[in-house]
This record gives structure tokens, C-alpha cells and sequence, in this order.
């Protein structure tokens, strides 16, 4: 009796997990919030996340508050939220890939405003493919994640785009720490 006392006391795993998935979601929709109140203020204070790192482009800005907000609409339970967030993020990471793979110019970076930067960069204003490339993935696995599961691989793909994404960003923050290549820089002379 003691035991299940104990055990009735303790959150379940299913409550942890939530919990953690509407932290992620909050800490995302806060940070692109932050970069969209500085595109639109014109304030570089708020549009960077740390005064060392690039811009955050208006696109990846827009994408995080999404992803923010399909994860939060995953733990509420808000299937459409969910599918229509996690179908704009993977529609605007492949665009912006398809933009830098056929060098054809969508302008999806310039749709809502024109970047405020006078630093040359390879392409102003659009997020970097590496970028893309997660949004993609992140986008793909808010879908899948509300597939009808009919088998186990309905669960193993989510789990398999997140780990792709974080050992992607893992790779790429190291890099960033040994000194590596750095997204903004200045013009060749």
C-alpha cells in the first residue's frame, strides 16, 4: 500500500514529457518572437539572440514561432494547430532549399520585409541551407506525429527527424566553438 502511495505521488513520465515539450515550445516561440519584434521595430538588439551571432533571418523567425506553436498544439492536443504549423515550417524550409539548390529566386526572405543588413552575404536576408534543411525536418516530424498509427514506424519517424536535427545542430555548434566558419562576414577586400 506504501508503494502505490509512492507511485501515485510521483509524475507520470507522459506528464514529464509534456512538460518539457511546452517549455521547448515556449522557449521557440519566444526566441522567434524576439526576432520578429526586431525586424519590425528595426532594432539589431532584439533581432540578434546573442550580440556575437548573425541576425535571425524574418523567415527562420517565423518558423521558430511556429514550431513553437505546433509543439505547444502536440501536448494540447490541437490536432489542425499542429498539422497546418508543422506543414508551413516544412513548406518554408524546402522552399528556402530549393531556392539554394536551383538558384531560382522565390524571394520567400523579402515576403514580408526587406532585410536591414548592409553586410554582403551570400544570400541576404534567407536563412542559411543548414537552417532549411532542420526546418524541414522538424516540420515533416509535427506531421508525422499526427499520422493515424497503424504501425511502429509511425512513431520511430518523429524520433529519427529529431535526432537527425539535433546531431545537425550539434555538429554544427561545435563547429561554431572550434572556431569555425561563422554565418555573417565581412565582404572579401
Amino acid at each position: 500500500m506504501h508503494e502505490s502511495r509512492l507511485m501515485a505521488q510521483r509524475p507520470s513520465l507522459t506528464t514529464c514529457l509534456d512538460l518539457v515539450v511546452c517549455v521547448a515550445g515556449g522557449v521557440a516561440v519566444l526566441l522567434g518572437s524576439m526576432g520578429l519584434l526586431g525586424w519590425h521595430t528595426r532594432s539589431l538588439m532584439s533581432e540578434r539572440l546573442w550580440p556575437t551571432l548573425a541576425r535571425l533571418p524574418y523567415d527562420a523567425a517565423l518558423c521558430f514561432i511556429l514550431c513553437g506553436l505546433g509543439l505547444l498544439a502536440l501536448t494540447w492536443g490541437w490536432t489542425r494547430l499542429q498539422m497546418v504549423c508543422g506543414i508551413l515550417v516544412a513548406a518554408i524550409g524546402l522552399f528556402t532549399l530549393y531556392e539554394y539548390l536551383f538558384c531560382a529566386p522565390l524571394r520567400l526572405d523579402q515576403f514580408f520585409l526587406q532585410p536591414l543588413t548592409a553586410r554582403r552575404l551570400s544570400h541576404l536576408g534567407r536563412m542559411a541551407p543548414q537552417s532549411a534543411f532542420s526546418f524541414l525536418l522538424t516540420g515533416t516530424a509535427l506531421v508525422v506525429l499526427r499520422l493515424p498509427r497503424c504501425h511502429g514506424l509511425t512513431l520511430l519517424i518523429p524520433g529519427l527527424l529529431g535526432f537527425m536535427v539535433f546531431g545537425y545542430s550539434l555538429l554544427a555548434y561545435c563547429d561554431y566553438l572550434a572556431g569555425g566558419h561563422t554565418v555573417e562576414r565581412s565582404p572579401p577586400s
